[in-house]
């Protein structure tokens, strides 16, 4: 049984490293719907293996309006 916070795809998607982008692209598309868009002020991607402090990201934040637009680090650009 899953939790109201797990966000489940409609589509089978492969796990490996070549498909990350398509994995990012869902999941920031799906919580854009009605259903994930109000539910948090703020959303956060980041990898598996990393250390993050929720303290100094909320402080950082907090100097930073809601509810306007934002993409705050860096982007994922395709290189080949």
């Amino acid at each position: 049984v899953l939790d109201r916070q797990t966000i489940v795809f409609d589509i089978d998607i492969d796990t490996d490293y070549a498909h990350l982008p398509v994995r990012t692209f869902l999941l920031f598309e799906a919580l854009g719907r009605p259903e994930w868009a109000s539910a948090c002020d703020w959303y956060m991607k980041a990898d598996a293996d990393s250390f993050v402090n929720v303290p100094l990201i909320l402080e950082r934040l907090s100097c930073f309006d809601p509810g306007e637009l934002w993409f705050l680090g860096v982007p994922q650009v395709a290189h080949g």
